[in-house]
């Protein structure tokens, strides 16, 4: 969580990639459909289909939430919640600020940048639906 500017906010990551999403903290279920909205975003923002769009944010909506007990998972939470900060500074549209966070690298990944590692999926994915 980061709290800025007056609002309180929530930095999430999907690990494997490191694509980030941002979003208000809400209360109750209407957080969930925060973060599966922010999720949504990114991933069209990145040109995931529909039908991807819609299975990652039902998992999102649907998943048991739990307490993140990661160390190394928290450090680079911590270290995109600082860049999110700085970001912030900039702009106050939350979605832009996700785009700038998946052009962020992040080290020991075979592909440093979000925003690449999902595309790369997304093709992946693309081209086995084909066959």
């Amino acid at each position: 969580m980061l709290r800025t500017a007056g609002q309180e906010l929530v930095v999430a990551a999907e690990v494997s990639t490191w694509l980030t999403a941002v979003c208000r903290l809400e209360r109750g279920p209407a957080f969930r459909v925060a973060l599966s909205n922010a999720v949504a975003l990114a991933l069209e923002d990145l040109g995931a289909c529909r039908s991807t769009v819609a299975v990652e944010t039902t998992l999102i909506e649907s998943a048991p939430l739990v307490r993140l007990s990661d160390k190394q998972v928290v450090e680079e939470l911590g270290y995109i919640a600082s860049i999110c900060d700085i970001e912030l500074c900039y702009s106050s549209d939350l979605r832009r600020v996700q785009r700038m966070l998946n052009d962020l690298p992040h080290g020991g990944r075979n592909i440093p940048v979000p925003a690449e590692a999902v595309a790369t999926r997304l093709a992946t994915a693309a081209r086995q639906a084909a066959h």
